[in-house]
């Protein structure tokens, strides 16, 4: 078994009762834990978020400047705007996440409506410099606002496939 920190080892004492392992903590010393498991689960969705933001923002480019290539510019600046707006939204959405944690129901709510009329709003930009501006493609734009969807839900797949492949063989 796994303790979350290496500052942590020793201190629970641990003792096995019908194959399942039951720790004796203080309140002290179930906050530490808490706070060293809220701690790595932080640092996960931190390298969760930079690799689909990063992923995104370099697909959206490559694919922009693409088509861009093929002499479609409207496409490629729209696919590119959309993907910035989704990565900002993207961005804004795990912020205001942490911002919910230990708060009432009053300002858990209070936060969470705040937090997606903003990200609409946010995400009407593109959407209104598209239909106002002929140099970018609405479509391209909705499809660069998805764009970080996609790159999260191709991910998944393509590590899904390979691992029922193998479960088949």
């Amino acid at each position: 078994m796994k303790i979350p920190c290496s500052k942590l080892q020793g201190i629970f004492p641990v003792r096995n009762f019908n194959r399942s392992i039951i720790r004796s903590l203080t309140p002290q010393q179930a906050a530490g834990n808490a706070l060293a498991i809220a701690g790595q689960q932080m640092d996960a969705v931190k390298h969760a978020q930079k690799k689909y933001t990063s992923l995104t923002l370099t697909l959206s480019i490559a694919g922009g400047l693409l088509f861009m290539v093929m002499g479609y510019k409207p496409v490629g600046k729209g696919l590119i705007l959309g993907a910035i707006f989704s990565v900002i939204n993207f961005i804004l959405m795990s912020k205001t996440i942490r911002l919910k944690f230990g708060k009432s129901k009053r300002k858990t709510f209070s936060i969470s409506m705040g937090s997606i009329i903003l990200r609409y709003l946010i995400l009407a930009i593109p959407l209104i410099a598209a239909l106002k501006f002929e140099q970018f493609n609405l479509v391209s734009v909705i499809l660069g606002i998805f764009m970080i969807q996609f790159v999260i839900l191709s991910e998944h797949l393509l590590t899904l496939i390979p691992s029922l492949r193998k479960k088949q063989i």
